[in-house]
């Protein structure tokens, strides 16, 4: 009998390990960015005379179109394009979240919405401390309303928990997903 325990012991005790070899990442955490208005709308802080605009830009093109990502500069009352991303369409929102770990150095991932009366997804972004930006993609994924009469679908950032390993950022969801909702 003491051998059987033993080997729950140590069957335990392995479980537990794997466990935290698989969650050895950094959890990014949800931060807030204070705001001040620009031509209407507001745009985000993110460090002396840098900002952040989800606003509407047009492109050099038709297939460029609609908000965009835009990190700005500002030199006296003069704002100064440092970087626009691709348009995003037909969406009319995007809306931004930004997420962080005291391990990221001063770096953001932006989670941007997208979509009309619904959620089509997010569209990832880092924005490093330095300025450079990649654009990471889509998430295509939403999730189902809370009340039983809504539409569509609503974002999924409220159910999302971001980790960090190394280059790597894994996203998982407290909720069921609604896959390429848009």
């Amino acid at each position: 009998m003491p051998n059987l325990v033993l080997f729950f012991l140590v069957l335990i005790i392995s479980s537990v390990s794997v466990a935290n070899t698989v969650n050895s990442g950094v959890e990014l955490r949800k931060i807030h960015l204070d705001t001040i208005e620009y031509k209407e709308s507001n745009i985000y802080v993110f460090k002396p005379d840098i900002y952040l605009s989800f606003n509407h830009f047009w492109g050099s093109s038709n297939k460029d179109f609609g908000k965009k990502f835009a990190v700005l500069k500002r030199s006296s009352n003069n704002y100064k394009s440092l970087y626009e991303s691709a348009g995003s369409g037909d969406s009319y929102i995007l809306e931004p979240s930004f997420f962080s770990s005291d391990y990221m150095g001063g770096s953001l991932l932006v989670l941007a919405e997208v979509g009309t009366e619904y959620s089509w997804g997010l569209r990832v972004f880092l924005l490093r401390d330095s300025l450079e930006i990649e654009d990471l993609g889509t998430l295509d994924v939403a999730v189902l309303p809370e009340s039983e009469y809504g539409d569509g679908t609503v974002s999924a950032v409220a159910y999302i928990t971001i980790r960090e390993n190394g280059e790597t950022y894994e996203f998982s969801f407290s909720k069921d997903l609604v896959f390429d909702p848009g």
